[in-house]
């Protein structure tokens, strides 16, 4: 609702009639003169301290009440931040999905972008974002398969972590695990809202293209899984792992994650042979450009159950010491 004042101005100068009309009017009417003050309307963002935190100016005291008092709507804040010009100031390119409110306090919310970590020193980036905002596990994991960041404008909030299965029964060579995913508004929770769900999303998109079966995650059982389930991943197992991996006959240092039971997730991505096809896809486009290689499949790992007769023929006797991966399977 706009704010009362609004209705004693002049009918030419008035909003339209919408849900957003101070927004509305405020861009209508720049460089007329204002109702209040009679100089030429002034409302832009005057200073910012990052992409988030930003203050405006006007150019009387009352339009910028005015424009606070509408603020208190949360409908009102997305419309007025870009009446205020903050896309075309502070947006490069991007674009607001909202004002996020913590205590009073208004931070410009943008839409979330999933990049790949794949520069040199993305491991040692993600893993100190790990060290300082993983709620109960914060030491990194020691494989790295790839990772994604989720960034809103231009500050990291959210980082995947994807690995090898941490279960050795469970490396196949076929299976990814996310062994760490966390994410962290910063200056304002809510600037990390849906960011979980789609790191899990595009863990397992990532993971299809490279040539994995299947991707899964641990979760401890306190947790309900909501990201995972809006990420389209299904319960696997419970009462998985749990108590310390320190053995007499293998000595570990502490463990620093929670020592309780776990629940297994996952999301099957493709067949067996689809994904031993697309590896093999992979690593040829890999060689063709100079990048790195992703690890061979290594089709004695596989459960023989997920391979048609064919394939399995080829893993028995001396055909599966001499497999050529640089070929893949025969027909």
């Amino acid at each position: 609702m706009a704010p009362s004042s609004l209705s004693a101005l002049p009918a030419t100068a008035r909003p339209l009639d919408t849900s957003n009309e101070l927004a509305d009017w405020l861009r209508e009417h720049r460089g007329c003169p204002c109702p209040h003050c009679g100089e030429p309307l002034e409302a832009e963002i005057f200073e910012a301290w990052s992409c988030h935190e930003w203050s405006f100016s006007t150019c009387c005291e009352r339009l910028q009440e005015e424009i606070l008092a509408e603020m208190q709507d949360p409908d009102a804040r997305l419309p007025l931040a870009r009446a205020l010009g903050a896309e075309d100031m502070l947006g490069n390119g991007g674009e607001l999905r909202g004002v996020a409110d913590d205590m009073g306090h208004l931070y410009l919310d943008w839409k979330l972008k999933l990049v790949p970590l794949e520069a040199p020193g993305s491991q040692a980036m993600a893993a100190a974002f790990i060290r300082a905002n993983h709620r109960h596990c914060p030491s990194a994991p020691a494989g790295w398969l790839f990772g994604i960041g989720c960034y809103n404008g231009r500050s990291l909030i959210g980082i995947a972590w994807v690995g090898r299965p941490t279960a050795r029964a469970l490396d196949d060579s076929i299976t990814a695990e996310v062994q760490r995913l966390c994410a962290d508004g910063g200056v304002a929770p809510d600037l990390a809202k849906h960011a979980c769900s789609m790191l899990y999303g595009a863990s397992a998109r990532a993971a299809k293209a490279r040539g994995y079966r299947l991707i899964q995650s641990y979760i401890i059982d306190e947790e309900e899984g909501v990201t995972l389930r809006a990420a389209g991943w299904k319960l696997i197992g419970e009462g998985r792992g749990g108590g310390s991996w320190d053995t007499p006959s293998r000595r570990r240092e502490s463990y620093d994650g929670p020592a309780g039971g776990k629940e297994l997730w996952g999301i099957e991505l493709q067949t067996a042979v689809q994904a031993i096809r697309q590896r093999e896809r992979c690593i040829r486009q890999a060689r063709n450009t100079g990048r790195k290689p992703p690890a061979p499949i290594r089709l004695e790992k596989i459960d023989p159950a997920l391979l048609p007769e064919r394939i399995r023929l080829e893993m028995t006797g001396r055909q599966k010491a001499a497999w050529d991966y640089s070929s893949g399977p025969a027909g």
